[in-house]
């Protein structure tokens, strides 16, 4: 009987693990930038060598990085995220987008507001019929300085 309990218990964890995974693959930015598409570049946070980021350096064009998800089965997407800006930035902040099948688009304007890391998160749910989503995320062309990426999420629901 105990052994049947067990089984069930560990089989209810580790369902549970899957219906709350990541719909993004490497949000971590552990992998460098494995799964991730556009302009990119992943490095160390500092010389302690622990944490990797995507670091982006402002410009007079715009950067675009993302992954393309499967999206049919779900209803919403929990995204969070967290975000760091240099000492010398100034630049025009960043968009999260969700591109539908068919092109367009819903936009979520964001920034960088305090020193260190900032974590956002929010509801998306303008799916409307595609089975797949393009989720972005794009730095706003700017004067100078570098805003950070890590720990990016998507969750299906």
């Amino acid at each position: 009987m105990n052994k049947l309990l067990n089984s069930v218990i560990l089989g209810l964890f580790f369902m549970s693990l899957g219906l709350n995974a990541s719909l993004l693959k490497n949000g971590d930015f552990e992998r460098g930038t494995t799964g991730w598409k556009g302009d990119r570049k992943v490095q160390y946070e500092d010389e302690s060598e622990q944490n990797k980021i995507c670091k982006l350096r402002i410009g007079g064009k715009d950067q675009e990085f993302y992954q393309v998800v499967k999206a049919k089965k779900f209803k919403d997407i929990q995204f969070k995220y967290k975000v760091k800006k240099s000492e010398d930035y100034e630049g025009r902040d960043f968009q999260i987008r969700f591109t539908r099948d068919d092109g367009s688009y819903t936009f979520y304007d964001r920034s960088a507001k305090k020193e260190g890391w900032n974590e956002g998160s929010f509801k998306f749910s303008g799916f409307k019929g595609s089975r797949e989503i393009k989720i972005s995320i794009v730095v706003n062309s700017g004067e100078e300085g570098y805003l950070m990426f890590d720990d990016i999420e998507a969750v299906g629901k």
